[in-house]
């Protein structure tokens, strides 16, 4: 626990503890039981708690572990030119805006804005067609490089945010002019899926939900006679079974199997920043043999994602990334320059190999499928961070109309989620770009301040306090990397991490920025956390173990792990 007045009084926990959740879990009548803390499932809790439904938030593994855990996802800028431009994507184009907008005000200290510039190329340079032989087809073959709609799209400039090679180059100097006609610009907001989840969860639980996740075990049984599910939960060592009116379980579109044909990869690298330096998200078109490639800068490293399916070791795709990447701009990059390299499954369609030219490639993410799967009992699939809010409001619209009158009449019967700030956004104006953080020689330098305050909003306080009374935890989390030891402490105590991967690939994007400093840098961490966890040396090494072993496959083609 924290000693000052300041950070007791900032971290207020109410039932955002596993102890109190999990007292609660045998004895609360709950109207509301979700299962899966991804986007959609802390927006289900959130927004179903926010009206005055009793709700549980239950998650076998941890926040966002079934998301796209890659921090800012990469793959809507594959589709952004794409639905932009297709009138059969209008609607999907404003929602998005819409959701940007509330996501501004709701969690201003989780978001940044950030341009996305996508080169067009001359028709001559194309190909004529503007197809790319070899890519691939597939139901995620969308074609960012706006090649076929250029001659179109540049007589509609000014309404597109189109822009010429001559203010190209101010905005991608990297970037090499020839066969450039110009570029489609936009912006776009990034934030990382897995704190997002984390924060919508942890807002639930000041509005009374009980949150219990990692070491749950969970089984799910329709009861038709009384028209409800019950859920029998394994916490511990300890089992209870709970009944709800709607018991919700909520699953990640990449977790889902695809309806029809091949499943496609995404495969994505991070580089270090020296090598490839940006100030605006790119996409660089692809040529033959190779798929338009995402660019995404980052404060320590670069991004680079690029969707791959049918055979293919990792290592000579990402070598094919990395020639396309220094075709199209002025860059040195190479293998040396890689930290990091995985891939994961891209969001399911419905979409036959070939058809549709990307236009169907946002699949179930955006569609808000709901489905029943017996009295009591629904299944939702999909959600990304401007999708998710739509999609929980949708459940809770419909699982308020089979509460009786009775109960209906205590509720909110509108979702508040578009105006309910998110758990540390309330003082983000006092500590914003640093400001009020505190200056003493015994804390962090200005940079960290600022950083701290972009992720944990008016909370940045309690980490400084940390730093305050033990000065050693100023240290680097990981060699190289802008992450402080303090905030794998408060990761613990504040943010119910349960083990050290919670920490370095979620709490923190360490692992999926520089994957063998992060292994390296494991067993010391182990040991900064172990007093707080009550780890023994066994449990230590087991922790270690599986860090390096996440490490590890980095290296190598690995299968996305399952998760809601």
């Amino acid at each position: 626990m924290v000693d000052t007045a300041l950070g007791s009084a900032a971290m207020a926990q109410g039932s955002f503890a596993r102890p109190d959740a999990k007292a609660r879990l045998g004895v609360t009548p709950f109207d509301v039981i979700v299962i899966g803390a991804n986007l959609v499932g802390g927006g289900i809790a959130l927004d179903a708690s926010a009206r005055g439904l009793r709700t549980a938030l239950l998650e076998p593994a941890d926040f966002g572990a079934g998301d796209c855990s890659g921090g800012s996802d990469l793959w809507p800028l594959l589709q952004a030119p794409v639905n932009a431009l297709s009138p059969r994507h209008l609607l999907d184009v404003v929602e998005a805006a819409t959701e940007r907008q509330y996501l501004r005000q709701i969690a201003p200290h989780l978001v940044s804005e950030l341009p996305i510039v996508v080169p067009a190329l001359e028709e001559r340079a194309a190909g004529g067609n503007g197809t790319s032989e070899g890519g691939g087809g597939g139901p995620v073959a969308a074609r960012p490089s706006p090649r076929g709609w250029w001659p179109w799209a540049r007589r509609r400039a000014r309404r597109l945010g189109l822009t010429s090679p001559a203010d190209l180059a101010e905005l991608v100097p990297l970037l090499r002019p020839a066969g450039l006609a110009g570029a489609w610009v936009s912006t776009r907001v990034e934030v990382d899926e897995a704190v997002l989840s984390l924060a919508l969860a942890r807002t639930a639980a000041l509005d009374g939900a009980a949150v219990v996740l990692n070491r749950v075990g969970l089984s799910i049984r329709p009861d038709p006679a009384s028209g409800r599910a019950r859920v029998r939960v394994e916490v511990d060592g300890d089992v209870a079974e709970i009944t709800a009116r709607v018991v919700v379980e909520a699953r990640a579109a990449r977790s889902a199997t695809p309806t029809t044909g091949p499943r496609a990869r995404f495969l994505r690298v991070a580089v270090r920043r020296d090598a490839l330096a940006l100030e605006a998200a790119l996409v660089v078109p692809g040529d033959e043999g190779t798929r338009p490639i995402c660019c995404v800068p980052g404060e320590a490293h670069t991004r680079l994602g690029m969707v791959v399916d049918g055979p293919g070791g990792r290592m000579p795709q990402v070598e094919a990334m990395l020639a396309a990447v220094r075709q199209r701009l002025a860059c040195h990059l190479g293998a040396a320059d890689v930290t990091a390299t995985w891939e994961e499954a891209c969001p399911a369609t419905d979409a036959e190999p070939g058809e549709g030219e990307g236009e169907d490639a946002a699949g179930p993410t955006r569609r808000h499928p709901l489905h029943q799967v017996a009295p009591g009992w629904v299944s939702v699939l999909g959600g990304t961070v401007t999708t998710y809010r739509e999609l929980a409001r949708q459940t809770v619209d419909a699982a308020v109309e089979g509460l009786d009158e009775r109960t209906r009449l205590r509720l909110h019967r509108r979702s508040l989620t578009h105006r309910l700030q998110l758990r540390g956004a309330t003082s983000w104006s006092d500590v914003r770009d640093g400001r009020d953080l505190g200056r003493g020689p015994s804390l962090v330098d200005d940079h960290a301040r600022r950083r701290l305050a972009r992720r944990y909003g008016g909370e940045a306080r309690v980490v400084l306090a940390m730093v305050g009374q033990r000065p050693q935890l100023r240290r680097p989390l990981v060699e190289g990397l802008p992450y402080l030891a303090a905030e794998a402490v408060y990761a613990v105590r504040y943010e119910m991490a349960g083990g050290l991967l919670d920490v370095l690939a979620r709490r923190t994007p360490a692992l999926r920025e520089d994957a063998e400093a992060t292994a390296a840098a494991a067993g010391r961490v182990a040991e900064l956390l172990a007093p707080e966890c009550g780890w023994d040396a066994r449990r230590r090494a087991a922790e270690v173990g599986a860090v390096r072993a996440e490490a590890a496959g980095r290296a190598q083609v690995a299968t996305p792990a399952p998760g809601y």
